[in-house]
């Protein structure tokens, strides 16, 4: 009977848990064509791992709630807290997730939050861009995973955050900076520094707030927006336009004393640009003195402060050719093609070694006195080490380089004359090379041009009949790309 009773009791308390998960309000998101967001709304309320963590309410007393709530601009995206709350409030919910579509081109941004209504928190966000509707099918599980873990995190020891609408000036596009500033949120939230609060008030009106609550913290009307929760941070964005570049400057300010805490700038030509803006003006904002100076050193600059740059590069290499033998000969100059690996290491600031596996074919075309022709055919690996000193001038790259260098036979040498061919072992001669290369910085490394002379000092041996020497001038495009940063390898 008692092993009746806690199986049941087990059973119970396993029903319990299912039905204790919190109840979550999908608005349709703002923006978008026709009902472009209550479709997506609609994905979204249906998501399965959406759903093992939330109980949705259904999109009919949403739509209910929406049409008593006349305040409700389907054009406001997530600035509109207080009208987010007041929804929430009708529908008992405990969470509300609010979102925007915004286009951009032929594509559409869409970002999605979620608010948590006893505190109105902004507790997960995030954003995908797609080009039609049934691209979101393929995007949920990835957003639905960045909102869960998101969901699932202690911020109980982050900072609070009061994030308050942009301040536009100098004709700067009102929904563009809208839509920045609720990405800049979502990578403040994932920064791991701040809880944030978005707020329908002014800087000014916050610090009002702020300092009637630490007056008299007893009386219930100290905190308006926010329900208790009152952050002593806040995140004051200003956008503005000159001529064709757009600014967006963002500052957190302490209320306690009010001094800025940080503040940076950033520049965006349009929502595409200021994508990547906010994910670097976020990260500006959270990061220390010295991760901010290693990262920059990691940054724009950072391709001129690595140690080791590997690259390939392709190129044509005319031929001349020294022949000792007995006979009068008469040698073709043949167009050679070769392709290079190459590694860098920056040993001082202007000064470097590399070394390269160079892989060529020689074909000498030499005719006798006698009338009769020969061919010979041969292929080596060359292998150079060359001293260098470089300079990176801001996005270029110079650099001259001398040095020897050895090859090894791939394979016998081929000798043909008179329609008939031979095999001959022969030794890969020994020489010096030297040139210079110029290029410019292109996308994550350095795309440049090299030209270079080498020449033989000791002959390829096929027999006594043929003994020649190179002379070889070589023009080649190449790129390379820089590891291991010596602000990092030095910590």
């Amino acid at each position: 009977m008692r092993k009746v009773a806690i199986l049941t009791l087990l059973v119970l308390m396993a029903a319990g848990s299912a039905f204790a998960r919190d109840n979550l309000a999908i608005l349709p998101f703002s923006g978008g064509q026709r009902d472009e967001g209550e479709a997506i709304a609609e994905l979204f309320s249906f998501d399965p791992r959406l759903n093992e963590f939330f109980t949705p309410i259904p999109r009919t007393s949403i739509t209910s709630a929406m049409d008593r709530e006349h305040g409700f601009q389907m054009q406001s995206g997530l600035t509109d807290v207080d009208t987010i709350a007041a929804i929430g409030q009708q529908l008992g919910a405990q969470y509300v997730m609010a979102g925007s579509i915004t286009a951009l081109g032929r594509r559409k941004l869409l970002v999605i939050s979620i608010m948590k209504m006893d505190t109105l928190q902004q507790i997960a966000g995030d954003y995908q861009v797609y080009t039609r509707i049934e691209d979101i099918r393929r995007k949920l599980p990835q957003m639905m995973g960045q909102v869960i873990a998101a969901v699932q995190n202690n911020t109980d020891s982050f900072d609070k955050l009061a994030v308050v609408p942009v301040a536009l000036q100098a004709g700067a596009d009102e929904q563009v900076a809208d839509t920045l500033a609720q990405l800049l949120a979502i990578h403040l939230l994932r920064s791991g520094s701040y809880t944030v609060y978005p707020r329908t008030k002014s800087l000014e009106q916050v610090q009002d707030e702020y300092d009637n609550q630490y007056k008299q913290a007893a009386e219930k009307n100290a905190v308006d927006v926010g329900h208790g929760e009152n952050p002593h941070l806040v995140l004051s964005v200003r956008a503005r336009t000159l001529g064709t570049v757009n600014m967006f400057n963002a500052a957190i300010i302490d209320l306690v004393d009010g001094t800025q805490i940080a503040g940076r700038s950033a520049e965006y030509s349009g929502i595409e640009d200021g994508m990547r803006a906010m994910e670097q003006l976020a990260l500006d904002l959270t990061s220390s003195d010295e991760e901010k100076k290693l990262r920059e050193a990691q940054g724009a600059g950072g391709w001129k402060n690595k140690w080791l740059y590997p690259g390939i590069r392709l190129g044509v290499s005319p031929h001349w050719y020294q022949v000792n033998t007995s006979s009068d000969l008469e040698v073709d100059v043949y167009p050679a093609f070769e392709a290079a690996l190459s590694a860098e290491v920056q040993i001082l600031k202007l000064f470097a070694m590399q070394t390269e596996l160079i892989f060529s074919g020689d074909t000498v075309n030499a005719t006798g006195d006698n009338g009769i022709g020969v061919t010979i055919t041969s292929y080596t690996l060359t292998v150079p080490v060359l001293a260098k000193l470089t300079w990176r001038p801001h996005r270029f790259y110079a650099a001259a380089f001398a040095g020897p260098y050895f090859a090894i036979p791939l394979g016998p040498m081929e000798v043909k004359r008179n329609s008939q061919t031979e095999t001959y072992d022969f030794t890969a001669p020994i020489g010096i090379t030297g040139g210079a290369n110029a290029g410019i910085k292109l996308g994550p490394g350095l795309l440049f041009l090299d030209f270079r002379y080498s020449g033989d000092f000791t002959y390829f041996w096929a027999n006594d009949s043929a003994q020649f020497r190179r002379n070889m001038f070589t023009v080649s495009l190449g790129y390379n790309y820089g590891f291991i940063n010596k602000a990092a390898s030095r910590r």
